[in-house]
């Protein structure tokens, strides 16, 4: 059976006309009122006629028995976890309700609050105590004990609510790599075991197959990583990371133009996203359309005048056009950037382009020595990181943080 919703408090503050708004709007009819006690809305559905009975009034005595029946059946009409329908039928209620069962559903990280101590409220629904106690783990930097909470959870989850036992999964995996974020690799197949269980126990989930890409790109299993980032978008076609990744990807893999059309939809849905222009810059070079990335550069820096990485892309572009007076002021400019951001490997990068830029003596040796030594450098592209929350959105506003690196 599915996970039920105990919690009183939380059953007696969901508005009755949250769930009849609920109601109406997902194909429930209002057969009128039974007698001065409720009202009856019915839907028909797998062959049979199903009930729910609100009461008219939000004070009587078994309000909370009322609504948590009502959750119970629309999560079996639904075949969904009762949290989720739960959360669904209260996020048009009041501030205050809101907050309530963000509480319960461990949501808090989402507006960068501490959690509350509802892991210690002895009348909370052990399963409302564990994702909540899980979630206060994150929060407080206790990575490995929020990995075996979500772990113990996962265990007891699956066969029951196959549901939550993937968002314990895809926890696990995205939280093995934050932690691991330096050595990903010490521990990458344990990383994939946790999204593949994931996967296998819910395939609808784009940001599973999100994170599952940014893990086959570090390992350079770019097909894979590939086919990872496309049932992302099939899934969520708003997804602007995985637009990101998915033309780096393919720009790697010398599919220069279609590396630009995934950069051109990330533009359409977050049209000031500076890394995007970046990286569609990048593939520009590649086809040799020098002045068009610059263009791009351009507009990245216009967005992030901070942005060390389009300034050294931008100078290259331009040495390569033989404009040296401005590849100079560019190099510098992403050189006292990469100072300022601790960046030691760009820095060396762009000491060795000014150098070369330095050495050259006239501007036909300008031209052939700025290209042979351009040629095997590294442009740097930006790379969007996994996800690290389960309810981090993965619309336009992407609270994504970035990885620079050398592919």
């Amino acid at each position: 059976m599915l996970v039920q919703i105990r919690d009183r408090a939380a059953l007696s503050s969901l508005p009755s006309t949250n769930l009849r708004h609920y109601l109406k709007t997902h194909g429930w009819k209002d057969a009128g009122q039974w007698g001065k006690r409720a009202t009856i809305y019915t839907k028909k559905y797998g062959g049979r006629n199903w009930e729910i009975l609100i009461p008219l009034s939000d004070t009587v005595a078994d309000y909370a028995e009322s609504m948590a029946e009502s959750i119970a059946i629309l999560a079996t009409v639904e075949d969904r976890s009762q949290l989720d329908v739960f959360y669904d039928v209260s996020k048009a209620g009041p501030v205050e309700v809101q907050e309530l069962i963000k509480d319960i559903y461990g949501q808090k990280m989402l507006a960068g609050e501490a959690l509350p101590g509802s892991h210690r409220n002895p009348s909370a629904f052990p399963l409302d105590q564990a994702i909540a106690h899980a979630y206060s783990l994150q929060q407080s930097g206790k990575i490995e004990e929020a990995i075996e909470k979500w772990r113990a959870m996962a265990n007891i989850a699956e066969g029951i609510d196959n549901y939550l036992a993937a968002r314990a999964w895809f926890s696990i995996g995205s939280l093995l790599q934050q932690r691991d974020m330096e050595n990903a690799e010490d521990h990458i197949q344990e990383v994939l075991f946790a999204y593949d269980r994931a996967i296998h126990l819910n395939p609808d989930e784009a940001k599973v197959y999100y994170n599952r890409g940014t893990v086959k790109l570090v390992l350079r299993d770019y097909d894979a990583a590939i086919a990872d980032f496309d049932q992302a978008i099939r899934l969520h076609p708003d997804f602007v990371a995985a637009y990101i990744n998915r033309g780096t990807v393919k720009r790697v893999l010398g599919q220069y133009e279609a590396a630009i059309v995934d950069h051109d939809q990330a533009i359409r849905l977050q049209p000031d996203f500076a890394p995007a222009y970046n990286n569609r810059g990048i593939a520009k070079i590649a086809l040799s359309q020098y002045d068009a990335a610059i263009t791009d550069f351009n507009r990245a820096i216009d967005l992030n005048p901070d942005y060390a990485e389009a300034y050294y892309n931008r100078g290259n572009a331009n040495a390569i056009l033989d404009r040296q007076e401005e590849a100079q002021a560019d190099f510098e400019t992403a050189l006292d950037l990469a100072n300022r951001g601790g960046n030691t490997y760009l820095k060396l990068r762009i000491e060795r382009q000014l150098q070369v830029i330095k050495d050259t003596v006239n501007t036909s040796d300008s031209v052939r020595k700025t290209k042979d030594w351009l040629s095997p450098l590294p442009v740097y592209e930006s790379v969007e990181q996994p996800l690290f929350n389960f309810d981090s959105p993965t619309v336009t506003r992407l609270p994504i943080q970035r990885a620079l690196v050398e592919l």
